[in-house]
């Protein structure tokens, strides 16, 4: 039997769905042995980055359901974002001149701020001390860089050269991009792994629940007395001896059968599309984090593990 491709580009399969596969997993460790567990990175965010985006939602956003990059893997929960408690002032500073540069509304860069910001989790970092920039050091970086150490982020995101310098792993925010590709591709790989899973359980599991039904039916029948099983055995031999309820009988078990056979035709071939569709979107994801990798602080892991 043949069937068409599935129209996985209509699947309704979004990277925030990552989210809820992520809680899943952790609820049922056995899944991550079968389907593995999602990553989770964590950067502090700059406030030149999150400038940049609330000006886009205020000044260009026409879609009121579009969303930065950077807001998409924020709902996937691929990305756990940190910030100083002093981005709070910067944010304040910043959308002020920004919205008098510009001619934008202050009130509707807030608005986008304050809405944006539920998204960050903020550590209170001690403030910065004055003066000014001097030997590659700015004051007002001092926080993101206690914060980066204090949360064990990976990276910082940002624009700023200083922020290196000062000792902290840094990204642009052009990675933010590649992130949410490799989070579109996990989420499409783990959904439908998961769908296949269910899928196959579903379909497998009512075949064995026939057979287990007919296997507990013999074991019954051989515990009881044998003067039981002669009765019994005799109403039997009645049943298929009269030939109208002998047909519906033979009907019922040819329909179940017929059933089974149909059910595993459909199955299959969806399983495999599924199944092929899942290969190709993790190996998309596969080649999109080695090339993010290698931009993060990730955790040394202790030759002692590897024993």
């Amino acid at each position: 039997m043949t069937s068409n491709p599935l129209p996985i580009q209509d699947l309704p399969i979004r990277s925030d769905n990552l989210a809820a596969l992520r809680d899943v997993i952790q609820r049922y460790p056995v899944l991550a042995q079968h389907l593995g567990e999602p990553k989770t990175i964590r950067l502090v965010l700059d406030a030149n980055v999150l400038v940049a985006d609330v000006r886009w939602i205020v000044k260009k956003r026409t879609n009121p359901q579009a969303r930065t990059a950077l807001q998409e893997i924020l709902a996937s929960g691929l990305l756990v974002a940190f910030a100083p408690s002093y981005l709070e002032d910067e944010m304040r500073s910043q959308l002020a001149a920004v919205a008098a540069e510009e001619g934008l509304s202050r009130e509707a860069l807030y608005a986008a701020w304050v809405d944006y910001r539920r998204a960050l989790k903020f550590y209170e970092a001690s403030p910065p001390a004055g003066g000014f920039t001097s030997h590659g050091i700015d004051p007002k970086d001092v926080p993101y860089v206690e914060t980066f150490f204090a949360v064990g982020a990976n990276a910082i995101m940002t624009s700023d050269p200083h922020l290196k310098r000062m000792g902290a792993q840094t990204v642009g925010v052009e990675i933010s991009v590649k992130l949410q590709m490799y989070a579109r591709d996990e989420s499409v790989d783990l959904t439908l792994r998961l769908g296949g899973m269910v899928l196959g359980t579903v379909t497998i599991g009512s075949a064995i629940g026939f057979a287990k039904l007919m296997l507990n039916a013999i074991r019954y029948f051989s515990r009881l007395p044998a003067g039981v099983q002669i009765i019994l055995g005799a109403c039997l031999i009645g049943i298929l001896l009269h030939q109208p309820t002998r047909d519906r009988l033979i009907k019922m078990l040819v329909t179940s059968g017929h059933a089974l056979r149909i059910g595993f035709d459909n199955f299959m071939p969806v399983f495999l599309q599924l199944a092929e569709v899942a290969a190709q979107r993790r190996e998309s994801a596969r080649l999109r984090w080695s090339e993010i990798e290698p931009q993060l602080r990730l955790p040394e892991v202790d030759s002692k593990d590897n024993v």
